[in-house]
């Protein structure tokens, strides 16, 4: 079991990494190739300590879940009360994720979203 301390729920462990890359990469790290290296760096620790049943295409499957949930959520519980104007104040503070503060991370978020509906056949 891994525990997330933002919400207790019973689910894939690889959400916590999705989430992570999703907030905090800088928007030239928000690329397919990028993220699908750094599940693979994850998978290969996980087999390292002893996970033998859980394949990278079965974490890969589940990281492009989170990503879709990530940035459902962002777009229900986050983006629909902002404005430019709240984008932009929220630029100045960095305690905010990135997905909040720049509007090219927002776009890259969206299209990989996308990309991963298409891909999953989930439209």
């Amino acid at each position: 079991y891994v525990i997330g301390w933002q919400w207790v729920v019973k689910g894939v462990g690889i959400i916590d990494v999705a989430y992570f890359l999703g907030s905090s990469c800088v928007p030239e790290l928000v690329t397919i190739p990028t993220f699908r290296y750094l599940c693979s760096v994850y998978h290969q620790k996980l087999c390292q300590k002893g996970v033998t049943d859980y394949s990278f295409n079965d974490a890969w499957t589940h990281f492009r879940l989170c990503i879709i949930d990530y940035v459902f959520y962002l777009i229900v519980c986050k983006w629909h009360a902002m404005s430019l104007e709240d984008v932009r104040k929220y630029k100045e503070k960095t305690k905010d994720g990135l997905p909040l503060r720049s509007l090219p991370h927002m776009e890259k978020l969206i299209a990989m979203a996308v990309e991963f509906l298409d891909e999953l056949s989930l439209h």
